[in-house]
């Protein structure tokens, strides 16, 4: 079951973000009507009956975080909990949900796969704090 992270934004948000994005040391990788595309800093727009462009960032560490542009108000995300095994990747994450709540200047949460309502964990810029709400295994389902 993936995990999604979601933070509020707006054009400029995103512009933020994407200018952060590509003077990370992270691999990205950008797909545009299913074809590799050059990551610009402004919102990729595709029309509503197109697959919406996708850009994915692989950590140093090695999981993969999967961002998708439908909605130029809100940065989304997933990741699949199964590619961190390790403490530095989950520590590597904790500075990635960071580092996008400071560059966008959004509120960021990790929760499960389409619940924004029930997130595990919030980073807060202006508070630059962290809550946790929950228990991630309160929400695990058997497949």
């Amino acid at each position: 079951m993936l995990r999604d992270i979601q933070c509020d934004g707006s054009l400029e948000a995103w512009r933020s973000w994407l200018l952060a994005l590509n003077t990370a040391t992270w691999s990205l990788e950008f797909r545009l009507r299913g074809e590799l595309a050059t990551l610009s800093q402004d919102f990729p727009r595709t029309a509503p009956d197109e697959e919406p462009p996708t850009l994915w960032i692989l950590l140093a560490t090695g999981p993969r975080i999967n961002t998708f542009f439908r909605d130029p108000d809100e940065v989304d995300a997933d990741l699949s909990p199964e590619e961190f095994v390790a403490e530095e990747q989950w520590a590597e994450l904790v500075e990635f949900l960071a580092r996008m709540g400071e560059v966008t200047g959004g509120d960021v949460r990790l929760s499960p796969e389409g619940d924004h309502k029930h997130p595990w964990l919030v980073y807060s810029p202006r508070l630059r704090g962290w809550t946790t709400i929950g228990d991630p295994t309160d929400h695990i389902v058997d497949e």
